[in-house]
Order: structure tokens, then C-alpha cells, then sequence
């Protein structure tokens, strides 16, 4: 793997297209104010060099939000 991307303004897109990578997924877990887990991941379409999607979800003690 040539990086550990977080966002999709950290990818190589050269790197990823040299390996034949046609998408990588991208993302981060935080806690918000009231102690929930945000979970944050990006869709990132190599081939076309953007981001194709990106989504959150909120967990809260064993439960989706």
C-alpha cells in the first residue's frame, strides 16, 4: 500500500493508478460533544481522480443513530 490516506486530499492518486487501484475508501472515528462515535469514510474514485461519496454515522452506546 503506498499511503494510509484520511481524507481525500491526502491521496496519491499516481501511487494508487501505478498498483491498478480503482477506488479507495478513505475515513475517521470521532466522539462528538455528547459522547456519541462519528464515524466519517469517503468513497474515492481513482480512475477519475475525485470523490465520489461521502457519508456519517452516528453510534451511540451499541445503536446506530
Amino acid at each position: 500500500m503506498p499511503q494510509t490516506p484520511y481524507d481525500e486530499s491526502q491521496v496519491d492518486f499516481d501511487s494508487w493508478t501505478a498498483m491498478g487501484v480503482d477506488a479507495v475508501v478513505t475515513g475517521k472515528i470521532s466522539q462528538d460533544e455528547a459522547g456519541n462515535y462519528v464515524i466519517s469514510y469517503q468513497l474515492i474514485d481513482i480512475v477519475r481522480g475525485q470523490l465520489t461519496q461521502g457519508r456519517q454515522k452516528g453510534f451511540r452506546m451499541g445503536n446506530w443513530c
